[in-house]
Order: C-alpha cells, then sequence, then structure tokens
C-alpha cells in the first residue's frame, strides 16, 4: 500500500482578539487598546507582541482590535494606520504622532500600522526614524495613562 504523508501544518497564530468581558480589568476598561484595519500578518503580529511586551502588556490586557462589534472601552485608543482611520474614525483625518477624540469622547492616538513599516523592507535610515517616531508616541500614550487619575 501507498502511504501519503499530509503536509506540514503551519503554526496557527493566537486570535488577532474577541475581547471576553471577563479579561476586561476591574474598573470596566482596558488602558489601551490597538485598532487595525484587519488581522495582521504574521510579520504584523510578531511586531505587535514585541511592542506590546515592551509596553509591559500582554496581548490579552493590550489587545488588538480589527472589528468594530468587538471594540470594548479603554482609556486610550491607539488607532494602527490610515486604514484603521478610515475604518474606526471615519471623517476625521489625523497623522501618526496626532491625539484626537472619538465621537464619544474617548481619547485616541494615531501611529504607524506595523504592516505599513514591514512594506518598507530594508532596515534603513527612514524606517529607523518611523519606528523611533512609533515607539517614542506609544511612550506617550503610557505616560499620559499613568498621569491620568484611575
Amino acid at each position: 500500500p501507498v502511504v501519503t504523508e499530509s503536509p506540514p501544518q503551519k503554526e496557527e497564530l493566537p486570535v488577532q482578539r474577541e475581547v471576553k468581558s471577563a479579561e476586561i480589568r476591574d474598573n470596566g476598561k482596558y488602558d489601551f487598546v490597538f485598532l487595525h484595519e484587519k488581522p495582521l500578518s504574521e510579520k504584523g503580529f510578531e511586531m505587535m507582541q514585541k511592542i506590546i511586551g515592551a509596553m509591559g502588556k500582554t496581548m490579552d490586557t493590550a489587545p488588538i482590535i480589527t472589528e468594530m462589534s468587538e471594540i470594548p472601552r479603554a482609556k486610550v485608543f491607539i488607532i494602527l494606520g490610515s486604514g484603521a482611520m478610515r475604518k474606526f474614525l471615519p471623517g476625521q483625518r489625523g497623522a501618526p504622532g496626532m491625539w484626537l477624540k472619538t465621537p464619544k469622547g474617548a481619547d485616541a492616538f494615531i501611529s504607524n500600522s506595523p504592516e505599513q513599516i514591514l512594506r518598507f523592507g530594508a532596515a534603513t535610515l527612514a524606517v529607523k526614524k518611523i519606528k523611533e517616531d512609533m515607539w517614542r508616541g506609544l511612550k506617550g500614550v503610557m505616560q499620559r495613562i499613568n498621569s491620568q487619575s484611575l
């Protein structure tokens, strides 16, 4: 008899995040939530895991949301790229590094999409500057949250 092996299965990435109410902080909302227009690529997801870890959070405590129906309450929404701006805040304008308010009055910070950064490819000086600006902005988000009274 002929035995055929099935092709190796690609490792599944953790789901990019359906929020369960039991995971929400005691005060009823997250410190911050990332909003992206669509699920991230494997490399984009890895990049965000590193960023979230450097911010002292996990994917459970700082989820990446890709669907309007999943948006939990948060102190700050971090908008990842222009596609997320169009999807989650239609009609509003902004650029990376800017703060704005959502229609319901929540703070939102605009940042670059990890997918955009990865499309640039090689680590040129321009890409390095974009990454540094992104990180500086995200540190500003953490400072704003830490300075707010809880």
